[in-house]
């Protein structure tokens, strides 16, 4: 005689699968895509990159809460998540020649530098004061490798406004600025 077996369906479970509070460092890993490599069967292993490393709070399998995210590229965020998106305080560093150098340091919203914060730039400038969507706007100073300081107001990354700029010589120009340039003759 010939017997049916019913299977059991199963149900996936959701809840199980989500990561949640403080966990151990999780490694992100993707495909190499490398053309050079030729597939010779479905069966030949398939090569994996290391992607980045995140140790810290999770929420609904979210990064969300303070963590450290260290990537590939030797870079690194220190600071606060929310829904896998960098917000809050928190800083990020790179990495140059073997060393860590801090890049940002301040607010964060929605993955961008968005609030009160501090910028290291390559060539030694540092720009401190207010930010919105990754750009300079609104009141903030920038000191600039060769000595001279500007303080005044900012829109989307251009001296616009009344603002100071003190020349390392001792020179000052008090007055407004246009399009990244001085408008007038100031005083």
């Amino acid at each position: 005689s010939h017997h049916r077996h019913k299977m059991k369906k199963s149900s996936f479970d959701k809840d199980a699968m989500e990561i949640n509070g403080l966990h151990r460092t999780v490694y992100f890993v993707e495909k190499c895509s490398d053309a050079s490599v030729s597939v010779v069967s479905d069966s030949e292993p398939t090569k994996y990159k290391t992607g980045h490393t995140y140790t810290g709070e999770w929420k609904s399998s979210k990064r969300h809460g303070f963590g450290i995210q260290k990537r590939a590229d030797g870079s690194k965020y220190e600071g606060h998540w929310k829904n896998n998106l960098r917000h809050g305080k928190g800083t990020m560093w790179i990495r140059h020649e073997g060393k860590m150098f801090k890049r940002y340091e301040g607010d964060w919203r929605k993955d961008t530098m968005h609030g009160r914060g501090s910028f290291f730039y390559d060539n030694g400038d540092k720009y401190d004061g207010s930010w919105m969507r990754n750009r300079r706007h609104g009141k903030g100073t920038m000191e600039y490798a060769n000595g001279d300081i500007y303080e005044g107001h900012w829109d989307e990354d251009i001296k616009s406004g009344i603002g100071v700029l003190l020349y390392a010589n001792g020179d000052r120009y008090e007055g407004y600025f246009e399009n990244d340039k001085k408008e007038g003759p100031g005083r």
